[in-house]
C-alpha cells in the first residue's frame, strides 16, 4: 500500500475510487451490563404517632352486696319519762318523791328534795334497757326549782360518765328545757340516766327523754 493511501485511511479521507461508496454506519452504544448487588439496608425511620384509643370495654359484673346498715333503737328509751305513772321505773331511794301540782306536762313530775329533807342532797336515776353503745343519742328534759348549788344531769355507762349537763342554781320560776348529746362509746356496763341535786332547795324534773339519732363511725367512739 502506498504511503499516501495509508495516510488517507488514517485521516478518513476518501480514496479517488471510493467517492461513490456509501458512508459507514456510526458505532452503536454497548448494551448495559448486568445489575450490581443490592446495597445494605438503611437505618429504621422514627416511630409513627400512636393511633386513637379503642372503645371502652363492657362494664364488669356488680360486686357482692355490703353488710346491712346498723339499726339503732327507736323511740324514747326512758321508761315513764313523763311521770304519768308516778315514779315507776325510777330509782327514788335518795330523797325523791312524786309531784302532781308543779308539773311541766300533766299528770306528774319528780321532786328532788322532799320535806322534811328538802335541803339535803337527792338523786333520781334509771337504768336504761335497750341502750346500744354503738349509736349516739340526745338526752333532754325539763327542770324547775331553786337551790344553792347546780344540778347535774348525766348519762353513765357503768361508772363512766359519757355525757352531762349542769343546770345552774336559780330562783326563776317556770320549767326550762335542756338537752345534751350522748356520743358513741366502747365502755361496757349498764346505761344510766342520773339527776343529782347536791345542795339545798326543791328541784322538779319532768319529760325526760333519751332518743337515738343514728349509728356512729368507729373513730367517734369515746374511750
Amino acid at each position: 500500500m502506498k504511503i499516501a493511501d495509508t495516510l488517507r485511511r488514517w485521516l478518513g479521507l476518501p480514496f479517488p475510487d471510493d467517492c461513490c461508496e456509501p458512508p459507514k454506519p456510526p458505532c452503536q452504544p454497548c448494551p448495559p451490563g448486568p445489575a450490581g448487588p443490592a446495597g445494605p439496608a438503611g437505618p429504621a425511620g422514627p416511630a409513627g404517632p400512636a393511633g386513637p384509643a379503642g372503645p371502652a370495654g363492657p362494664d364488669g359484673p356488680a360486686g357482692p352486696p355490703g353488710p346491712p346498715a346498723h339499726t339503732c333503737p327507736c323511740g324514747n328509751l326512758v321508761v315513764n319519762g313523763d311521770f304519768s305513772d308516778g315514779l315507776t321505773g325510777w330509782d327514788t331511794t335518795i330523797n325523791v318523791g312524786p309531784e302532781t301540782d308543779n308539773v311541766h306536762s300533766i299528770p306528774g313530775a319528780a321532786q328532788l328534795g322532799i320535806p322534811p329533807n328538802q335541803n339535803e342532797s337527792a338523786q333520781l336515776a334509771q337504768v336504761i334497757d335497750g341502750f346500744d353503745p354503738s349509736c349516739c343519742y340526745v338526752m333532754d328534759f325539763f327542770i324547775e326549782g331553786s337551790g344553792n348549788m347546780p344540778v347535774t344531769a348525766s348519762v353513765l355507762i357503768g361508772e363512766t360518765t359519757v355525757a352531762s349537763v349542769t343546770v345552774p342554781n336559780t330562783t326563776e320560776s317556770g320549767y326550762r328545757y335542756y338537752r345534751v348529746f350522748v356520743p358513741c362509746t366502747d365502755e361496757e356496763g349498764d346505761a344510766l340516766v342520773v339527776f343529782n341535786k347536791p345542795g339545798t332547795g326543791a328541784i322538779f324534773i319532768d319529760d325526760v327523754g333519751l332518743h337515738a339519732i343514728g349509728p356512729c363511725p368507729a373513730d367517734d367512739l369515746v374511750e
